[in-house]
């Protein structure tokens, strides 16, 4: 079973804020207060309990990206009521300082991943457009890559900046919402399996797992196994909450403001993602063991769910995150190319 549940409010309810770190130690930054677009430098730090205000931005921003942790974080970009913000802005652990310009091109609500010295910002806004544009901050300036696939905006990202993803959101110049998503490799990006759910975009943890977060018109979460995305317990908050931040793992996150309408909200939730492992064993005479290729299937939908390979002695194992659904294992004998039936695996245990 997954779990979202509330817990301490911030300080400041505020929307268009961004936030980084993990779910016992975590940044709340700028944002707006208001429907009338008051930016605010107001920065809050997560204990694993509480939040606390602490230093404030050298500049109110609204919608920026944000990477690190408590300790040293990148805030990137932006915007406040009178003008964009192109610059960075650096966190020691105690204050804010301004440095290193950044480009033009990526403005507001883009997607971010990465670590301070070595980021990725991709999509977003320009002159009121959606964007394709990949950026690459190394430490001392910023580098333009290979564009996403599609324009976006109001999408989720994380990872690294040598892999990440692209979540959701909308695209095109007209903002249409939207389920795409796309994983970043390093030089280029690819097309994965969609979201299930349309709504603004939010996500944290790596290629291999994570949790997309959706406002707006879904209040979803789904997690992401490396192969699809599997919609689980929903966003706790109203329906229309969006522009909200996140920051975390796929198991184990933080949701804090936003706002539902007109109201900018406080409120803070931490996301639990219980697991189970399916494991099993591949046994078929005469047939070398490490040659098997494992399928996990729904066994109602017939959907494939993941795949994996057996090890030296045949052994699978899969991690799941609904000990309720009924599991097919199918494998392939990469040799003959030959389907066989694996007797159905229980879940053995949670961790």
């Amino acid at each position: 079973m997954s779990i979202w549940s509330t817990t301490s409010s911030l300080n400041v309810g505020r929307a268009y804020l961004a936030g980084c770190g993990t779910v016992t130690a975590a940044l709340s930054v700028g944002g707006a207060t208001n429907s009338g677009i008051s930016s605010i430098n107001t920065c809050e730090k997560w204990n694993g309990s509480i939040w606390t205000i602490t230093g404030t931005l050298s500049s109110g921003v609204i919608a920026p990206g944000t990477v690190g942790t408590v300790s040293s974080a990148l805030c990137i970009g932006g915007y406040n009521q009178s003008s964009n913000i192109y610059y960075n802005q650096n966190w020691n652990g105690s204050s804010w300082s301004t440095a290193n310009a950044q480009p033009t091109l990526v403005l507001q609500f883009f997607a971010v991943a990465g670590i301070p010295s070595n980021a990725l910002a991709f999509g977003g806004v320009q002159f009121g457009s959606a964007t394709a544009y990949t950026l690459n901050w190394n430490g001392s300036a910023w580098l333009t890559l290979s564009s996403l696939l599609t324009q976006f905006v109001y999408q989720g990202g994380c990872g690294t900046y040598t892999s990440a993803l692209c979540v959701g959101g909308s695209t095109g110049p007209s903002f249409v919402p939207s389920t795409s998503c796309e994983k970043w490799l390093g030089s280029v990006w690819t097309t994965i399996s969609s979201l299930n759910a349309i709504g603004t975009g939010n996500a944290c943890g790596d290629t291999n797992n994570a949790l997309a977060i959706n406002g707006s018109s879904s209040n979803s979460s789904e997690v992401w196994n490396g192969f699809n995305w599997a919609i689980s317990s929903s966003y706790h908050i109203l329906n229309s909450d969006s522009n909200f931040a996140v920051c975390g793992t796929y198991n184990a996150a933080l949701a804090f403001g936003g706002n539902t309408g007109s109201s900018y909200i406080n409120s803070t939730e931490i996301w639990i993602l219980h697991a189970y492992n399916i494991t099993g064993t591949v046994i078929k005479d005469n047939i070398n063991l490490t040659s098997y290729t494992v399928y996990l299937i729904d066994r109602n939908s017939g959907i494939l769910v993941a795949t994996t390979n057996t090890n030296g002695s045949g052994l699978y194992s899969f991690i799941v995150y609904d000990n309720t659904t009924q599991y097919q294992v199918i494998t392939l004998d990469t040799v003959s190319l030959e389907f066989n039936a694996v007797i159905q695996s229980r879940v053995v245990g949670e961790y």
